[in-house]
């Protein structure tokens, strides 16, 4: 599941957590004169999805699932239409906000953000992207499915080339296991850790494992 679509008109990047419990009906209001979202990597169109279970989310029509990102972040092993990792990124967001206020309070919060790089064509997608009022930047990576630390070097070091003052993971059933954890613990001295009680999102609690 997306967060994030291109409003096809006007070419603006809509984020679906800033908006309420109704965001389809707040987003109408906003671009009733021309309703039309599309995929910010394929251009293939997209629509509002507002299930009872879990967050509404922005998803492909049945006719734009070739998405050529889609296909990368699942190779990535990014579980970019996981019910679960959409869950995590929010919560992640709601959790800096509250514990840590003076740092994420005033920053410039954004989901789905596209990082490009010289040497990758495609670049990155940094699940949480963070501009603080200082002008450091903190990348907030979710990761659930099973990673290698070459992975997780790459990855990281591929941000740091692109001047990203921080990044941060988040690690989540099976990305937790011992031994990413203790790399974690080896290299920062803390893991953060995302633990999950299958059901509604009401039951998702979440660990920081320091």
């Amino acid at each position: 599941m997306a967060f994030t679509a291109i409003h096809k008109k006007s070419d603006t990047k809509i984020n679906i957590l800033k908006y309420g419990k109704n965001p389809k009906a707040d987003l109408f209001e906003r671009f009733k004169d021309s309703f039309e979202f599309v995929c910010g990597y394929c251009r293939g169109k997209m629509h509002i999805r507002e299930p009872h279970v879990y967050r509404p989310h922005f998803a492909h029509m049945p006719s734009t699932k070739e998405c050529s990102m889609y296909e990368e972040w699942h190779v990535d092993k990014r579980h970019y239409e996981s019910r679960e990792h959409a869950e995590a990124v929010e919560k992640v967001i709601k959790t800096l906000i509250s514990q840590h206020k003076s740092y994420y309070a005033n920053a410039d919060i954004d989901v789905e953000y596209s990082i490009p790089m010289d040497y990758r064509p495609k670049g990155r997608v940094a699940d949480i992207f963070v501009k603080l009022y200082t002008g450091d930047t903190i990348i907030h990576e979710v990761q659930l499915t099973r990673i290698t630390q070459n992975e997780i070097q790459q990855r990281t070091k591929d941000y740091e080339q692109a001047e990203v003052s921080q990044v941060i993971w988040w690690l989540g059933e099976n990305a937790a296991t011992e031994e990413i954890k203790s790399y974690f613990y080896d290299t920062t001295g803390c893991c953060n850790t995302l633990h999950f009680t299958k059901g509604y999102k009401e039951d998702y609690s979440m660990q920081f494992d320091e």
